[in-house]
């Protein structure tokens, strides 16, 4: 062999072997990790940060909103981005988890799971914990400082449904009808129950109990302590988005369009609201207890605790799961890339078009609005 024709070899498999270092290291954190310098406190521990549905209900929206920076970090949002001090967090269907810089959209790091992210990435401080939809149905901890790996805990069935933190424990669900109670620290099982069928929406926390919604139609209550099932009630239609609580009543969104008000602890029916069109968006619940729902065909409807309903806007389309309620009104969503401002009774304030649709909800913090579009990227406004 010629020496030139030994180098090229030589420089061939290096470079072979340089593409497969960086494939390894791409499968398992794309963008190498740049430490948060300071992680602080913080909690999200359910779809929408709250039971209520309302995870930005005290902050305020700009009035004239202007562009200050966009990134793509991933594809297809499975919950509204979790923002708070100067963290962003978000999770894909592309099976990542990504951490960025609120203020100046620059990405902390990006890891990617064996699965997307049923329901919500949950977050206690310095922690992450999601449950994903992979074959074997993984519950993982991740550091939200560098991304790096906690723990893991196989549930062997796909997650489905969402988990819930509460009390140092994650609830999750799987596509078996496996529920886990799961310790925090170490992934440690507390209990394990197969439930009738599996759980079709996140699970909710009511006093010592769960509230779990089936795919058979069935509405469960399990103690959070022991996971003793408590006999459960039938309920008039397959639910279609995640459930909201206020107080002792659940807020139950059910096919083809009714917003359906369940009274806890006897879960006995209070009454059902026709809304015309599915109800693709969990109900947002205000401070007074009026419970806002968008549909299907983009409709925003007003529905009083006695159950009153009054459709407040029709903005034509269609939308999904757009909806957040703010101190100064509602941001919704539509599939066409129009994201509406307007205030409580429906009076639009303002509208903002973007290059692509709007399905996950608008993410509002510190005078800020951070919209998903529908291609990965995430646009923030001030």
């Amino acid at each position: 062999m010629k020496l030139d024709q030994h180098f090229k070899s030589v420089n061939l498999c290096a470079s072979l072997a340089a593409l497969l270092a960086a494939s390894v290291m791409q499968s398992a954190c794309f963008n190498p990790a740049r430490p948060v310098a300071k992680v602080g406190s913080g909690i999200w521990p359910e779809t929408l940060g709250a039971a209520s549905r309302t995870p930005y209900l005290t902050e305020r929206v700009p009035s004239n909103p202007t562009i200050q920076w966009e990134g793509r970090f991933g594809r297809g949002y499975t919950d509204v981005p979790a923002v708070d001090a100067q963290l962003l967090i978000a999770s894909s269907s592309a099976k990542t988890v990504t951490v960025v810089d609120a203020t100046k959209g620059s990405r902390y790091w990006e890891r990617r799971f064996n699965g997307p992210i049923a329901g919500a990435l949950l977050r206690l401080d310095d922690r992450l914990y999601g449950a994903t939809q992979s074959r074997d149905g993984r519950v993982e901890s991740v550091s939200v400082a560098r991304g790096r790996h906690a723990w893991t805990f196989k549930m062997h069935s796909p997650a489905v449904g969402g988990a819930l933190l509460r009390d140092s424990v994650i609830y999750a669900g799987s596509e078996r009808g496996d529920m886990f109670a799961l310790h925090i620290d170490g992934g440690t099982q507390l209990w394990k129950i197969r439930l009738p069928s599996p759980i079709a929406t996140p699970p909710v926390a009511w006093g010592s109990d769960l509230v779990l919604i089936t795919t058979r139609d069935s509405m469960l209550r399990v103690d959070r302590a022991t996971g003793r099932m408590q006999p459960g009630v039938h309920l008039p239609g397959s639910s279609s988005a995640p459930v909201a609580l206020d107080g002792d009543r659940m807020l139950v969104p059910l096919h083809p369009g009714v917003l359906h008000a369940i009274a806890l602890p006897g879960m006995t029916t209070q009454w059902s609201v026709v809304v015309g069109a599915p109800i693709l968006a969990a109900p947002a619940i205000d401070t007074n207890g009026d419970a806002y729902v968008l549909t299907r065909t983009a409709d925003v409807w007003r529905i009083e605790p006695s159950g009153a309903a009054r459709r407040i806007a029709a903005l034509g389309g269609a939308a999904t799961s757009s909806l957040t309620l703010t101190a100064d009104g509602l941001l919704v969503g539509t599939l066409d890339g129009v994201v509406h401002m307007m205030q409580r009774d429906g009076t639009i304030l303002w509208q903002r078009t973007f290059p692509r649709s709007v399905r996950s909800p608008v993410a509002v913090h510190g005078g800020a609005i951070y919209v998903p579009l529908g291609d990965g990227r995430l646009v923030m406004l001030r």
